[in-house]
Parts: C-alpha cells; structure tokens; sequence
C-alpha cells in the first residue's frame, strides 16, 4: 500500500514538472507585441543569444530556453540575421524564426546629400518606394530614440540634424524606424570623443556644434572656406551679435531663394537669425562632418562678414569690417 502511495506521489509530482515546464515555454505575455529587434552574427553563441532573451524578458528563463533548443536538437542550428522577437512568441516560435535560414531581403542603396532638410529626406525615402514622408516625420517627433546626444532636446524639431549624411544601404522593406536608427548610429559613429571632448572645452554642446554646422553646411558651397565661414560666425557669437544668415530665413519659408527680400528678413521666427541673437532652436538642416569640424574647429580669423562673389565658384569674399563688407557686396553685384 505504502509502495503504490508512494508511486502515485511520484506520478503527480513528474506531471506537475512537466506542467511548469511546459508554461516556461509558454508567450511571456501574449498581449505584449512591442518589437526587440536583435542581430545575430556569426560570432553570437546561443548562450549569449539566450542571456539577450533573458535581459530583455523575452522568455522565461534562460535556462528554458537552452533546454528547449537541446531538446528539438536546434542548438547547434543558429541563423545570422535581423530578428525582431516579441513577449507575445513562444519558444516554438522564437525557435522556428532564430533557425530558419533567412531569405535574402532586397535591397536599395540611397545617397543623403549633406546639407538637406528632414522634410527633403523625406521626399528622397518616399520617392524610392520605402514609406511616406509623412510616416518617416512622424516617426521622428514620436518615436524615442536612446542616444546620449539627443537627450533633452526638443523632439518638436523633429532631431533636425542628427541624420548623418552618407550613402546607405537600406533593406526595401525598412521602416522608418530601422531607417532613422541606422542614421542616428551613423552619426553617433562619426561624432569622436576627442570632438565632444574639444567641443566642450570651447563651451559648446553638441547641440551647440549641430546648429551651428547646420548653418556653416548651408551657407559654404567649397569645403575649404568652412572653417573660415564658422569663424565669421563664432566671432559675431562672441559679441552677441545676430548671425543673419540668410539660410535660416531659407530654412522658414521653405525656399531656397538667392536673394531674400526685406520682408523675408523682418520674419517673426525663433529660426530667423536676422532678429533673433545667437543660434536658431534646432539645426536647419542635416550637416556632414566637414561642417560639423568646422563648427568645432573655426578658422583664427578677424572677419565678420561674407558674401557670395557671384562668380560660379561657390567661394566668398570675407571682411573685417562693414565698411570692406559693402566693398565685397558691390565686387559680386549683389547690389
């Protein structure tokens, strides 16, 4: 009698192991969809591909989900690829995904000129078939993006700026999303901490460097006068004296006019640097590291004015005094 109480113990206690064991397979939370997007290469173990599941409560345990992969015989058959696994996946199907051969997604390879708007990036995602711009802005002013040099900003602009000009490599069915953290790590990349580092010392921000390249990346056409352009304008910051450049103007009303009119310039607008003293709220465009060394790097120079010479070659006359200034302007006929 004492044997067979003893049998039926054991038996109710293997079912109720078998019971747990089965709900530590189970969706963590089925109703939880949110996307944790992981990359494996060839150097990730599935140890470690397990630690990243366990981090990120993905799966019960680490542990369930090691057996699980021994016990169907898939431990040894991790796939590199782009995975995007929620709460809401069993282990089955977590399994499936991680171990299937991924099919060869399509790709397109686009250039971001330095110097665009967000709006004109945009245009640029849309016109190649990836999303629409309206979807690609609004992830930008409501999408959180983790990064140390966006901390504090105002998302209102839309992180104008932070999207590094270069030639990318996109899959073709990107989101937004995928599209803007692939631009914001490029930034991220590009952005040395000798360059923080050296930018803090002169007592800019970051965003100090991106506002301020922004203009420099708008206003210079040949990448060998930038660093003489971001000294007319740290030199007039220094006084507290109004930029007044004209690409902010630009950058309100959308146009990107040679000749502003007088109207244009009286502008009531926080961008509008013809009224407004120092740098505009956010960048007016997105610069590329030229001009973001330029920002941080500026010529030692005395000059505080620039103009266009109007001669095809994208260069500038630079002066000292407004009196040289009015000189320059009548040389390139601008008057």
């Amino acid at each position: 009698m004492r044997k067979a109480i003893l049998l039926l113990a054991l038996v109710v206690f293997l079912a109720g192991c078998s019971q747990v064991k089965e709900s530590m397979r189970e969706p963590v939370d089925i109703n939880d969809t949110t996307p944790y997007e992981v990359s494996v290469d060839d150097d990730m173990s599935l140890s470690k591909l397990g630690d990243w599941l366990n981090e990120n409560g993905l799966v019960a345990s680490k542990g369930a989900f090691m057996d699980y992969m021994r016990e169907e015989e898939l431990d040894k058959r991790l796939q590199p690829g782009d995975y995007v696994i929620t709460k809401a996946m069993s282990l089955a199907e977590i399994a499936e995904m991680i171990t299937k051969a991924p099919e060869v997604a399509q790709t397109i390879r686009l250039t971001i000129p330095e110097g665009r708007e967000n709006r004109e990036i945009a245009k640029i995602f849309e016109e190649a078939g990836l999303f629409t711009a309206e979807e690609f802005l609004t992830a930008l002013q409501e999408e959180e993006f983790d990064y140390d040099f966006l901390k504090g900003l105002d998302q209102q602009y839309g992180y104008e700026g932070y999207l590094f000009p270069d030639t990318y490599e996109f899959y073709s069915d990107a989101s937004p999303r995928s599209v803007i953290v692939k631009m914001l790590d490029n930034f991220g990349n590009r952005l040395t901490q000798e360059m923080r580092d050296d930018a803090e010392a002169k007592g800019m921000t970051i965003d100090d460097v991106v506002r301020l390249a922004s203009i420099i990346e708008r206003e210079g056409a040949n990448h060998e006068e930038f660093p003489i352009i971001s000294s007319v304008f740290h030199n007039r910051l220094d006084i507290d004296m109004k930029l007044q450049s004209c690409a902010t103007v630009q950058f309100i009303i959308e146009e990107r006019k040679t000749n502003l009119t007088f109207k244009e310039m009286e502008i009531d607008s926080p961008f509008n640097t013809y009224v407004i003293h120092g740098l505009p709220p956010s960048a007016i465009a997105n610069p590329g590291l030229v001009a973001i060394n330029a920002a941080i790097y500026p010529a030692e120079t005395e000059y505080f004015y620039f103009v266009a010479k109007g001669d095809g070659e994208n260069t500038h006359y630079f002066a000292e005094t407004y009196e040289e200034h009015q000189e320059n302007v009548k040389k390139s006929g601008d008057l």
